[in-house]
């Protein structure tokens, strides 16, 4: 039997710069909220949970995360399972997931998801979802046009609902992407294992004697 799988994207607002700070700190950033969440069940319809109008989750959603058999699969694994588990508590566990961007990159494409899908030649049916994160994802600076530090769905009601229908486009591209990729077969089962040991790995960290470094900063 064919284990079921479920697609995830995020799109979520923090005042922590992502590129700088890294998925990991933004995560745990009190100031990082989920703004709304794009899924899929196997080859269905594109959904969307709008967690700014204080929706609950969907049933069929939560029965799919609470499933040890469904398999979970985003592009960039890691940033799903840290918004899971650090800012919604919905705990996950790596060994139920699988990355888009790991296929891949083991075909050598490497980069954003916008990146690899121009490379390899699909349709990239979400082109305008960059600027749409720069108005809703990060704080603004105030204008006399747009006197507002946080952009949402009162201040641009029709670009937050293209903002929407981005959210579930980027399921369909990513669905793309892995059945492009799976074609030639990259990932072994192995190799699925190593990469979650090394999320296991890098989630663990190692123990660093903080005193210690700053007395050796102070002594330099």
């Amino acid at each position: 039997m064919v284990a079921q799988v479920l697609w995830l994207d995020f799109e979520t607002f923090s005042e922590c710069d992502l590129r700088s700070r890294g998925a990991d700190i933004y995560c745990r950033d009190p100031s990082t909220e989920v703004l709304m969440l794009g899924w899929a069940i196997d080859d269905g319809p594109e959904q969307l949970w709008d967690l700014t109008k204080q929706e609950q989750i969907p049933h069929e959603l939560r029965l799919a995360l609470y499933d040890a058999t469904v398999i979970k699969r985003a592009f960039n694994a890691p940033f799903e399972l840290g918004i899971f588990n650090q800012v919604l508590k919905i705990p996950q566990d790596i060994n139920q997931w699988q990355d888009a961007a790991v296929m891949a990159r083991a075909l050598c494409f490497a980069g954003s998801l916008d990146t690899i899908l121009g490379a390899i030649g699909l349709e990239n049916k979400s082109a305008d979802g960059k600027g749409l994160i720069k108005i809703f994802s990060i704080p603004q600076r105030p204008t006399k046009k747009n006197p507002y530090t946080r952009r949402n769905i009162f201040t641009d009601q029709d670009l937050w609902a293209d903002f929407c229908r981005y959210c579930k486009v980027d399921i369909t591209v990513m669905r793309n992407l892995w059945a492009w990729c799976d074609q030639y077969g990259p990932v072994s089962e192995d190799e699925w294992r190593l990469w979650r040991l090394d999320y296991t790995i890098n989630q663990r960290g190692l123990p660093i004697d903080l005193p210690l470094v700053d007395a050796a900063l102070a002594a330099m």
